[in-house]
């Protein structure tokens, strides 16, 4: 499926929703589920029936149902709960977990679960007496620091496993600097980052810029890129707006600012945006052989585990940081 232009309904909360469902729909398990539901669903209206519905509307180029259905789903999901892109994208993918979990039972792992779901291993060691305390986390996005020397968001990442000095009480020694390093044991098939831009990069005029690559590589997996989501922070209130890879390997922009009648499709090969926080989603590549691959995203099959990512994609996205 390729992405369809959804109509701005005006706010930050159907924002946030018009990108979430557009950087939802792009990932191909999520439109099977919802067509597969809508087939086998007895049950006389349930939210992943709405969703199915919303996506049947973006086909059909549907606007007036469109319209409704974005609504009616912002109404029951979220509200004015949240602030930001990255805590209702979080809570959308919550919502469509508890669904699929009443319909199927809660004893059945979700696709949500399936697609979304990792860990991570994080140790806390006292810089003081080396006390060390470690804990499992899962998540379903990962939030990356994005401090000021980094320039890709391989090196982003690849800052935070190494390990970062945190304010911490240690329980030993009760000295407050703590280093944490953490490791991704379980990697989803899709890898949803949201990476965090420090106050201090506010400051001053030089202009910044961190490149994001096709591709990515995290403990012995390659993924690659499917969508970025970003903030237009010289707008009250923030607009939020995506770039999609589509199927062809082309870009497309999606802004609801500024489609009115039809969809709308800009292709492009780079942007330069100024952005306070951004989003990314990846998918995976071939990290537990080709049947896996094949299961969930097989159109991927050339990106494989073994092979370190390859530095002539880094010029794919570049963001600049003022």
């Amino acid at each position: 499926m390729e992405p369809k232009g959804i109509p701005s309904l005006g706010g930050n909360g159907l924002s946030q929703l018009s990108v979430s469902l557009q950087v939802l729909m792009n990932i191909s398990d999520i439109p099977n589920l919802l067509n597969r539901h809508i087939e086998e669903c007895t049950r006389a209206e349930c939210l992943l029936c709405s969703f199915g519905k919303l996506l049947k509307s973006l086909v059909s180029d549907d606007k007036e149902t469109l319209m409704a259905l974005l609504k009616e789903l912002y109404e029951e999901c979220c509200g004015d709960a949240v602030n930001d892109v990255f805590d209702f994208f979080a809570l959308l993918l919550s919502k469509l977990q508890d669904a699929q979990r009443t319909v199927s039972g809660t004893g059945k792992e979700s696709k949500v679960e399936e697609l979304f779901g990792g860990s991570q291993t994080v140790t806390g060691t006292c810089l003081n007496c080396e006390f060390s305390e470690t804990h499992l986390e899962p998540f379903h996005v990962l939030e990356i620091p994005l401090e000021k020397e980094v320039e890709t968001v391989q090196e982003a990442l690849e800052s935070y496993l190494i390990g970062t000095v945190e304010k911490s009480r240690c329980p030993e020694c009760h000295q407050n600097e703590a280093v944490y390093c953490a490791e991704l044991s379980e990697t989803p098939p899709v890898l949803c980052l949201h990476f965090l831009r420090p106050t201090e990069l506010n400051e001053g005029n030089e202009q910044r810029v961190v490149t994001i690559s096709d591709k990515l590589s995290v403990s012995n997996v390659n993924y690659q890129l499917s969508s970025v989501v970003h903030s237009e922070s010289n707008r009250q209130p923030t607009h939020y707006t995506c770039v999609l890879k589509c199927k062809t390997g082309s870009l497309v922009q999606c802004n609801d600012a500024r489609v009115k009648n039809g969809s709308f499709h800009i292709r492009f090969t780079r942007i330069l945006a100024t952005i306070d926080d951004f989003d990314q989603i990846w998918h995976e590549g071939s990290p537990r052989g080709q049947e896996h691959a094949h299961k969930f995203l097989g159109r991927y099959l050339k990106c494989y585990s073994d092979v370190k990512c390859d530095e002539e994609s880094e010029s794919a996205l570049r963001f600049g940081l003022a």
